[in-house]
């Protein structure tokens, strides 16, 4: 074994060293909160690169938003396996595989619809849709992201919902309705959206043995993170890649799935034996974030009180005691925020500033009510991360002018200006305003030599797209 081999499995626990070594495919990674899945994800990689198990220009390593994305190819660069593995969400891989697709066929480019919600106003504007005002269409994006995530098309949306339960304040006919207006008005204009870009890439590989055969020879080994995520929209073009090969490895745990209202399917996961029958299961029980009172807490939180979760076996903290997490249930939403808010001022003592408080919630839209609450008793406050990035000035006007730049080379320049004016002028020497927006144009950056790695001779109107993809999943303040 190399030096650079036993450096990986240095700091790993035994739990750990198995699920990076391990020779078996498919293979899943069952991973509680804490346990250091990541680290185990891409020390698998690198791992089965440096032993020659894998090569690093047919790894594929996906993942649901663009921090996650990030932080992967950051830590898959730390360990000397990043340049050529293929890492990030499976929106923007897909749209770049389309658009190399494009560019090798001779055909337009696919044109991507960033936002569903501009276009649903448009035609509720001209009288199109029986929706109106915010509260409908948002609700009817709502459905429409759901639909799409489950493979429903506009026919087969009643019935779908119906079986689902769907609660939305819009009849499942009326959603039918405007589903496929919008549908027909997307084929018009000659757009696809996001998760068309998924049903599009895996309806080409299954329509064309050739393509079917280079994509699955260019993306040999896969992994998923954060699997229990997983929709079955991304769940089909994940079996388009893999046609036979079993090389997949996937991490993810049940307990932890968030994005079921938009149309992920934890069953994806717990039913995993019963697609891939050969899959080895690793578990990763220590939890190396959480006090034992915090995991007690998660258990009877996730058992409604039973005590048992999803998981076999109960995570065991690698921490010492520590003070027990207080619950309190409120009857409504107006009175959590009230008093939390009474909570804030009594916290506030001399001493303690008020920017060392902090309310978190599972939504930006539940923030709402804790904002008006700060307010009426006169609490200053702000809400972090209210502006998605897409929607920041300095981003959008760097998207405006790379847009107008087709050719590489002059994107390649843009960039360049770019790393320049976001390494700045210091801290020190700058307002918070100022210091704010040159950390957006060094995260765009970033995202700019990212994209560099999917399409090298890309120009800034493929950026543009890319980073529309690369961002789906911040660019919602719902």
């Amino acid at each position: 074994m190399s030096g650079g081999h036993e450096q990986l499995l240095a700091d790993c626990d035994d739990e750990q060293r198995l699920a990076i070594t391990s020779d078996d495919a498919p293979l899943f990674v069952r991973a509680g909160a804490g346990s250091g899945k990541t680290r185990v994800l891409t020390r698998r990689v690198a791992w089965r690169i440096a032993e020659g198990s894998a090569a690093a220009g047919h790894t594929l390593v996906a993942t649901f938003t663009r921090k996650a994305a990030s932080e992967l190819r950051q830590r898959l660069s730390s360990l000397g396996a990043g340049g050529p593995v293929t890492a990030g969400t499976l929106h923007a891989i897909a749209l770049a595989e389309l658009r190399r697709l494009a560019l090798d066929r001779g055909r337009s480019l696919p044109v991507v619809l960033d936002r569903r919600q501009r276009l649903l106003e448009r035609l509720a504007a001209e009288g199109a849709l029986p929706v109106k005002g915010r509260e409908g269409l948002a609700a009817l994006v709502a459905e429409i992201d759901w639909a799409k995530a489950r493979l429903v098309d506009p026919a087969g949306y009643a019935a779908a919902a119906t079986r689902a339960e769907r609660r939305s304040p819009l009849e499942p006919e009326v959603v039918a309705e405007c589903f496929s207006v919008f549908e027909l008005e997307k084929h018009r204009r000659g757009l696809l959206d996001f998760d068309d870009l998924l049903r599009r890439l895996a309806e080409e590989i299954a329509g064309d043995p050739d393509l079917a055969a280079a994509q699955r020879w260019r993306f040999r080994h896969l992994y998923v993170d954060e699997f229990q995520d997983l929709n079955p929209a991304q769940l089909r073009l994940l079996e388009a890649w893999l046609g036979d090969n079993r090389d997949i490895c996937v991490v993810g745990d049940p307990d932890q799935a968030v994005y079921g209202w938009n149309g992920s399917d934890p069953a994806i996961m717990t039913t995993i034996e019963r697609r891939w029958p050969a899959v080895a299961t690793i578990r990763l029980d220590t939890n190396y974030r959480s006090t034992p009172q915090v995991l007690a807490l998660g258990r009877a939180a996730l058992s409604g009180g039973g005590g048992r979760s999803t998981l076999a076996a109960v995570p065991r903290s690698s921490r010492g005691d520590g003070p027990v997490p207080s619950v309190t249930a409120y009857s409504s939403g107006a009175e959590e925020a009230s008093r939390v808010a009474a909570a804030l001022r009594r916290a506030h003592a001399p001493g303690r500033l008020w920017s060392q408080l902090a309310v978190l919630a599972r939504t930006n839209a539940q923030l709402v009510a804790f904002q008006e609450a700060c307010a009426a008793v006169g609490i200053p406050h702000r809400v972090g991360g209210s502006t998605s990035f897409l929607q920041r000035s300095a981003v959008r006007e760097f998207l405006r002018r790379a847009a107008a730049q087709p050719s590489s080379d002059a994107f390649g320049r843009l960039v360049a200006d770019l790393e320049e004016v976001s390494a700045g002028p210091g801290p020190e020497l700058e307002t918070e305003e100022d210091l704010e927006r040159r950390l957006d144009l060094a995260a765009l950056a970033r995202l700019c030599r990212d994209y560099e790695t999917f399409d090298p001779g890309g120009g800034g109107a493929g950026f543009a797209a890319w980073a529309r993809g690369e961002l789906r999943g911040e660019a919602s303040s719902a």
